[in-house]
């Protein structure tokens, strides 16, 4: 079964502290103790200005397992990744929905055939202030030199090995009001499509649409994923098709 959803964002808790803690961030904007930049020596973090999104469809957060955590709790992220080949990889969060416009940006780490991880990721540093968690962010990884082969992402504070991933969350943005939009999943290079799904609902631009994808009948290899859309009122939209390795289970 495939179960297709609207993202459920946390707007109601962000606009409650968002009258308290914007006004803060302004005050210390002189000391920058928030804006985007070098930390730990291992990423780039904090509030960026940057526009919204202006490509008419894209991949906004491609996830295995996301552990959240309570807002009230500190905790040190890790992401954890299976690569099919060694190469250079690139790992984006930010926010699915931009009220404090986060970012972070890993350093581009040299990966390995098989598991590798981004060790420390606290949330003491920027998110904490913010009130965000991992749930209000999209989490992105794909390699310097392939940008249609993304990664999925496995984001954990706690123990995650020896885990059974059987589902990835797929989110998506477009610029465009959509009716319609539908994905297919195929062998990589094949045409029969293995798992596939139409949904016919108003889609407002900008927004996330999340997909959760059950791979649990699937087997491990290169898979693609098709993702065509309908625009408001006209007879087609944007499509857009990746790649990725599904690792049924993580050691």
């Amino acid at each position: 079964m495939i179960k297709i959803f609207l993202l459920q964002t946390r707007i109601a808790r962000i606009a409650l502290i968002f009258a308290i803690v914007i006004p803060i961030i302004n005050c210390k904007a002189k000391e920058s103790q928030w804006f985007y930049k070098e930390r730990d020596n291992n990423r780039k973090e904090g509030i960026i200005e940057r526009p919204v999104s202006a490509r008419e469809l894209e991949v906004v957060s491609f996830t295995g397992l996301k552990e959240d955590y309570d807002l009230d709790s500190s905790v040190v992220m890790r992401i954890k990744y299976f690569s099919p080949k060694s190469d250079t990889v690139n790992i984006k969060a930010d926010e699915l929905v931009p009220i404090f416009n986060y970012q972070m940006d890993a350093f581009p780490q040299s990966c390995d055939y098989g598991w590798n991880e981004f060790l420390y990721w606290p949330s003491a540093t920027i998110l904490d202030t913010l009130k965000l968690t991992i749930a209000d962010l999209g989490i992105l990884a794909n390699y310097r030199t392939d940008f249609d082969l993304l990664i999925p992402a496995f984001i954990y504070h706690s123990i995650l090995k020896n885990r059974h991933e059987i589902y990835y969350n797929l989110q998506v943005k477009s610029i465009y009001d959509l009716e319609m939009i539908s994905y297919a999943v195929k062998r990589k290079d094949e045409k029969e499509e293995l798992i596939e799904e139409i949904l016919e609902m108003h889609f407002s631009s900008n927004s996330p649409i999340a997909f959760s994808i059950d791979f649990i009948d699937l087997k491990e290899g290169y898979y693609d994923i098709e993702i065509e859309s309908r625009i408001k009122g006209e007879f087609g939209g944007p499509s857009l098709q990746f790649t990725f390795y599904h690792k049924l289970i993580i050691e």
